[in-house]
C-alpha cells in the first residue's frame, strides 16, 4: 500500500476523473460500501511484496478511499504468505535489515500494520500459508512471538496478527509439509481465539492425524468457545482417528476423505448442520460397509445440508452404502458432483442415484413423523410429498429422460432442481446415447404433475439446435410456479437460431424470469437471450441476441 493511500487529502476528487457519472458512483456511500465488502476477498502480503484488493479501491479517487475507510471489513481479510523458511527461521536484528525482520521488507510491514489499523475493531480473517517449514529455528521463533519474549524484533507481521488474535473470527492454516511447528503455535494461542468461530485446517500428509490428535488439548469440550465451522482436507483412514474427536460444538464440516471416514464423522460430530464429503475410495471399504450397512443407522437431526463429490462408478458406490445408512429428518439441500464431468462407461446409472435417494428421503420423513413401520406403495407417494427436501443439485451424471422423470415424480416436495450434464468426448455421433436433448423436454411436458418448482436450472451441450425453443415451451406449458429458470449451454461454438420471436420472449418472461448462456473456454458466459432488470420499473426487459 502506498503512504498516501493512507492520506485523505493527498489525491484527485472524483469529479476530476473520466466517468465520474457513471452508475457506481451515482451509488450513496452506504450501498457502495456493501458494493466493497462483497468486492474485496483478500489482501496478500509475502517477504517483499502485497497485492491489497482494499488499498486498490482506495486509490481510485477521495471519495472512494474515504468510504473504503469507514468499510472495516475490507482491511481485516489477510493472507500471510511464507514463501521461505528464512521467513520464520532466525531473529535477524532489525538493524542489520533497514528495519525488516527475516525477508519482511519496510514497506510490506508498513502496509499490514495499516491494513490491521484500518480494519479497527472488525474481525479479522486470517490466512497462513507456509507456517509449517521444518527448520532448526522455526519452533524457538514460532514460541517467543506466542509468548512476547523480549527478544523477538517486533516488526514481523505475525507479531501484529497474534497482538490482536482476540478479533480473529476466521483462522485457515496450510499444514504443510509439516505441523509440528503449527502445533506448537496454536497450543500457545488457543487462549486467545475467544472470537473464532471457523477453522481450516489444509493437509494431504499423513502427519495430520497427530494435529487431530492433539486437537481435543487445544479445544477442548469442557471450555467454552464459538467454534462453528471447521474445515479440513486430508486422506487418510478411520482407524487413524481418535475416538475423543468428536465435538459437539462443529457445524460444518468439509473432507476429502473415504466412505468409512465419512460415517465416522458422522457418528462423531453430532451437531453437523453443513457438511461436504469429497469421496476417495477403497475397494476393500466399500467391500466391508455392503457387509455391515444393512445393520448400521446414523440418525443426524440437525443436518439440513448434505454434499457428495466423487469420479466414478466405485466412487458412488461408496456414496450409495452411506446413503443406506442415514436418517436425516431435517435434510432440506442435496448434491452430487460428478468431478470428472466426462461421460464415461463407468459414470453411476441415473436409476441407481433416483432410488438411493428417494430411499433417503423415505427413511428421513418417516423418522421426522415417528413412523416404525415399512410404508406400503401407496403410502411412500404421501410421505414423500412432506420430506423437508427443497433443494437438489446433480452435476456431471446422465439421468435421461425417464430418471428425470422419476426424479420429479418421487420429490414433489423440491422447489429449486439444477441438473448439469456431463461432458462427452464425441467420437461417432450415432454412437453417442441422448442424454439432455428434446427427450428430456419431452418428458417434462408429459408430466400430470409438476412438483412446486420455483427455481429451474439446465446446463447441457447443445446436441440439437431446437433445445431452447423446447425449454421455452415447458415454460409456456409447465411453469405456471417457476419465478426463475436457466439454461446454460456449454459450448466453444456461437450457437445460431436459437432466438424467440420477442412477442412471445415478453409474454414468456411476465412469468418467468427466464435466461440462455452461453459457457464457453474459461467458464466465460456470454448471455444470448434473456433478460436485464428495468431500472426505473424494476421490471424485466426481453432482450435477444442473434
Amino acid at each position: 500500500m502506498d503512504v498516501d493511500v493512507l492520506n485523505l487529502d493527498n489525491t484527485v476528487d472524483i469529479v476530476s476523473q473520466p466517468h465520474y457519472d457513471s452508475p457506481i458512483n451515482r451509488l450513496p456511500p452506504e450501498l457502495l460500501s456493501i458494493v466493497f465488502d462483497y468486492t474485496v476477498t483478500s489482501n496478500t502480503f509475502s517477504h517483499s511484496e502485497s497485492t491489497s484488493e482494499a488499498s486498490q479501491l482506495a486509490k481510485v479517487c477521495r471519495r472512494w478511499r474515504t468510504i473504503s475507510h469507514f468499510t472495516r471489513e475490507i482491511w481485516s481479510r489477510l493472507t500471510l504468505d511464507f514463501e521461505y523458511p528464512s521467513c520464520l527461521g532466525c531473529h535477524i536484528p532489525p538493524d542489520s535489515t533497514r528495519g525488516s525482520f527475516s525477508f519482511f521488507s519496510e514497506g510490506v510491514f508498513r502496509s499490514f500494520q495499516a491494513h490491521i489499523r484500518l480494519s479497527a475493531d472488525a474481525p479479522l480473517a486470517i490466512s497462513l500459508i507456509g507456517l509449517s517449514y521444518h527448520t532448526p529455528c522455526a519452533e524457538t521463533f514460532l514460541s517467543d512471538i506466542a509468548r512476547e519474549h523480549p527478544r523477538t524484533v517486533r516488526n514481523h507481521p505475525l507479531q501484529q496478527i497474534l497482538s490482536n488474535a482476540g478479533r480473529i473470527q476466521e483462522l485457515h492454516i496450510d499444514c504443510s509439509p509439516d505441523h509440528a511447528e503449527v502445533m506448537h503455535f496454536m497450543r500457545h494461542i488457543q487462549h486467545k481465539l475467544v472470537k473464532l468461530e471457523t477453522l481450516k485446517l489444509d493437509s494431504r500428509q499423513a502427519s495430520i492425524n497427530h494435529f487431530l490428535n492433539e486437537m481435543p488439548d487445544i479445544f477442548p469440550d469442557d471450555q467454552r468457545y464459538n467454534l462453528r465451522n471447521v474445515d479440513m482436507t486430508f486422506v487418510t483412514g478411520p482407524h487413524e482417528y481418535p475416538s475423543l474427536f468428536s465435538s459437539h460444538f462443529v457445524t460444518h464440516l468439509d473432507l476429502e476423505t473415504t466412505p468409512s471416514t465419512t460415517l465416522w464423522a458422522l457418528k462423531s460430530f453430532p451437531s453437523l448442520d453443513t457438511v461436504h464429503f469429497s469421496i476417495i475410495t477403497r475397494a476393500e471399504e466399500v467391500h466391508c460397509l455392503r457387509e455391515e450397512s444393512p445393520w448400521l443407522s446414523i440418525l443426524h437431526p440437525n443436518l439440513r445440508t448434505l454434499s457428495f463429490g466423487f469420479s466414478d462408478d466405485g466412487f458412488w458406490k461408496g456414496i450409495s452404502l452411506i446413503q443406506n445408512t442415514l436418517k436425516l429428518p431435517c435434510l432440506t439441500h442435496l448434491a452430487y458432483t460428478n468431478r470428472s464431468m466426462i461421460a464415461s462407461t463407468f459414470m453411476p446409472e441415473g436409476a441407481e442415484l433416483v432410488q438411493s435417494t428417494v430411499d433417503l428421503l423415505i427413511r428421513s420423513t418417516c423418522e421426522s413423523l415417528s413412523l416404525s413401520e415399512e410404508p406400503s406403495p401407496t403410502q411412500r407417494m404421501h410421505i414423500l410429498s412432506q420430506a423437508a427436501l427443497r433443494s437438489l443439485r446433480i452435476s456431471g451424471i446422465a439421468l435421461g429422460g425417464d430418471n428425470l422423470l422419476a426424479l420429479l415424480e418421487s420429490m414433489p416436495s423440491l422447489t429449486d432442481l439444477s441438473l448439469r450434464e456431463p461432458y462427452r468426448r464425441i467420437i461417432v455421433r450415432e454412437e453417442t446415447p441422448p442424454l439432455f436433448t428434446a427427450e428430456i423436454f419431452g418428458k417434462l411436458r408429459s408430466l400430470s404433475f409438476l412438483p412446486i418448482l420455483r427455481s429451474l436450472r439446465l446446463c447441457i451441450t447443445p446436441d440439437i439446435q431446437s433445445i431452447v425453443k423446447e425449454f421455452a415451451q415447458v415454460l409456456e406449458e409447465r411453469g405456471t410456479l417457476l419465478s426463475s429458470a436457466c439454461l446454460e449451454i456449454h459450448t466453444i461454438f456461437r450457437l445460431q437460431g436459437i432466438n424467440l420471436p420477442t412477442e412471445r420472449l415478453r409474454k414468456l418472461q411476465e412469468k418467468v424470469a427466464f435466461r440462455v448462456i452461453q459457457v464457453g473456454p474459461g467458464y466465460a458466459q456470454k448471455i444470448l437471450l434473456g433478460y436485464v432488470p428495468s431500472m426505473r420499473t424494476g421490471g424485466m426487459k426481453p432482450e435477444a441476441y442473434s
